[in-house]
């Protein structure tokens, strides 16, 4: 499971805090809380392991009602910090999913007819979406309790374990072509290809192999007028306000470093049959967006294509995230999160909040902090007919404070223009404040430098000249170890190899190698030949390595005899000559050196090519 992953014990805990004001009966409210823990199979849950599979097993209504208690503490005269302090300390402590029910409740007092209701629940059993079903339970159990009565609510017309099953009937096997999991699973494989690595924003800090998945917090609240140019925006380009800020959030994470393809996960509520409505459980689904950004396009457009992808997104929303990211054939990493490393949360309230219904009591949610993240960003955002507020949780292992704030910062600024003016360009965006400007002007002035006219080959012969016993090329793999005298000798006998192939001033030479010494001297040995290196990964398909060799112009590359054989068929046919540094002729002439580099026809200068390289090709052909 997931779960045991690491990180904070709350990381997949989802709190319900409450702020209540009246006249509450403790009793009355806790056996409510069983009434609707009895109603919901899924809050009653476990995940149990056996022989490696995990089964779920419903604990009775009856032995759960008695292994929940409310736990009621009165905090009164104890400070706002000591509530505090224990709101977090309650929703922050995990669960053992084998033995714990996933659900928890706390009552502190604060003073008098104040209090605080924290509600806890491990995310496996609920999402954000069965919030409102499970208080307006909550809600009709206590008023029913209070008149004296069992609450009357209607039977439900299945539980969660029914939907799982008959979900997984109606999708079908992912191997089966025809099943309807297996057609999701093609949308997502065109639409997530190629897509880059990872869709974040500019790090702080190396990510650490083992992540804490720690997190800090921080708040923010879009100013009412922008709130109300964003609705004119919706209406006016005819997309919805998650649209505009999964936009939104698209380009802030580009302008602070995340490239022009970024890619944003969204969980979806995933209620899409009858009968779901009025139950508890985890119906959510993870959904990876796509926007590819284009400067040249104006904003409207940008939220056109939002609108798209978001439309085309929910229509394939029941294939789940995992089998999504199977389908893709994403790296998998313990470092980060899959497909996506920002989420947005989105909850439209506009009806009103879902609170609490009791008698005599006035209820106000308040939002929890876990001091967790599932990913490098998290984004909630929450719309009420008036209102777009929300949170951010960025992980402290790669960000620091100020680089959250910041994010929001530009965030705010971003819907403050698509509100005012959706036809600007995305080129023509103002990313930074005028303070950020200010300090970017001063950091890209500088001090004056004079640099002198030299190329790469003659930094490296100076070194060599001054320091030929110190060491220049190391190599862990095979332990080689050169100095630069001895490293010097292997350029110059490689470089004559070179030219003796026909590698001519000018020319271009394809090196097509795993990193290693070996690389090294490759690229050093092109440019003493007086040619242009075009690195070429061997793990590349052929097609790919044979539209490089065609647009560079390569006749010569560097190659090894595992590379040679795989690639043999696009070398032959691109009429390429092959150096292959692990034939013997070849590795015991570069091993014996070389005193002087070859006679060039003309010395090299700093206007002269040193490399050619191939971009990604993600947007189409690769170019060089």
């Amino acid at each position: 499971m997931i779960d045991r992953l690491g990180g904070p014990g709350g990381r997949y805990v989802v709190p319900m805090v409450l702020r209540l004001s009246g006249e509450l009966d403790v009793g009355i409210l806790d056996a409510a809380v069983k009434d609707v823990v009895t109603r919901h199979e899924a809050l009653r849950t476990l995940i149990v392991e056996d022989d490696g599979r995990l089964r779920q097993v419903v604990v009775p209504a009856q032995d759960a009602s008695v292994r929940l208690t409310l736990i009621p503490e009165d905090l009164s005269g104890a400070g706002g910090d000591a509530v505090e302090e224990r709101i977090a300390d309650f929703v922050r402590q995990g669960f053992d999913l084998a033995a714990d029910i996933p659900f928890r409740a706390g009552l502190l007092r604060e003073a008098g007819t104040e209090w605080v209701l924290v509600l806890a629940v491990h995310h496996h059993a609920v999402d954000e979406w069965s919030l409102p079903v499970l208080l307006g339970d909550l809600s009709t159990a206590y008023q029913a309790r209070s008149a004296g009565c069992e609450p009357g609510w209607a039977p439900l017309k299945m539980q969660y374990a029914d939907y799982a099953i008959w979900q997984r009937d109606i999708l079908g096997d992912p191997a089966d072509p025809d099943s309807e999991l297996a057609q999701h699973l093609s949308y997502w494989r065109n639409a997530l290809a190629d897509a880059p690595e990872e869709s974040t924003i500019t790090l702080d800090r190396s990510r650490p192999a083992e992540p804490t998945h720690q997190g800090g917090d921080a708040a923010f609240a879009v100013a009412s007028e922008t709130v109300t140019g964003l609705r004119g925006a919706a209406q006016h380009n005819g997309v919805s306000m998650f649209m505009i800020v999964q936009a939104a959030i698209a380009l802030t994470v580009s302008a602070l470093g995340g490239g022009n393809d970024v890619v944003i996960g969204s969980p979806v509520g995933g209620r899409t049959e009858d009968g779901l409505e009025n139950l508890v459980g985890y119906f959510v689904n993870t959904l990876p967006l796509r926007h590819r950004l284009r400067p040249d396009d104006t904003i409207s457009e940008l939220l056109g294509r939002a609108r798209q992808t978001v439309l085309d997104g929910l229509a394939h929303q029941a294939a789940p995230f995992e089998h999504i990211v199977s389908a893709v054939g994403v790296d998998r990493s313990a470092a980060r999160n899959p497909v996506f490393q920002v989420m947005l949360t989105y909850q439209n309230l506009s009806g009103g909040p879902d609170l609490l219904n009791l008698p005599g009591v006035t209820a106000r949610q308040q939002r929890a902090s876990l001091g967790a993240v599932k990913t490098d960003l998290d984004i909630y955002v929450d719309e009420t007919q008036h209102t777009l507020t929300g949170s951010l949780s960025f992980a402290t292992d790669l960000f620091n404070p100020g680089t959250a704030e910041r994010f929001l910062a530009l965030l705010q600024r971003t819907l403050t223009t698509i509100a005012a003016r959706p036809d600007t360009r995305i080129a023509d965006l103002q990313v930074l404040s005028d303070a950020d400007a200010g300090s970017v002007g001063v950091w890209s002035v500088g001090a004056g430098v004079v640099v002198p006219a030299v190329t790469v080959d003659a930094l490296i012969r100076d070194q060599v000249a001054r320091t030929p016993g110190a060491v220049a090329v190391v190599d862990d793999a095979d332990g080689a170890e050169w100095a630069y005298a001895q490293f010097d000798a292997r350029v110059n006998a490689l470089a004559h190899l070179l030219t003796e192939r026909g590698v001519a001033v000018g020319g271009r030479v394809a090196v097509a190698l795993p990193r290693s010494a070996d690389l090294v001297t490759s690229l050093a040995a092109v440019l003493r030949a007086g040619a242009a290196y075009v690195p070429v990964d061997p793990g590349y398909p052929a097609e790919r390595i044979a539209a490089i060799l065609q647009d560079s112009g390569a006749r010569v590359a560097i190659t090894d005899g595992a590379t040679a054989v795989a690639q043999a068929g696009v070398l032959t046919a691109a009429g390429v000559v092959t150096v292959v540094l692990d034939e013997d002729a070849v590795r015991g002439r570069i091993e014996h050196g070389a005193p002087d580099a070859p006679v060039l026809p003309r010395p090299l200068t700093p206007d002269d090519t040193a490399y050619v390289i191939f971009t990604s090709g993600t947007t189409g052909r690769p170019k060089g």
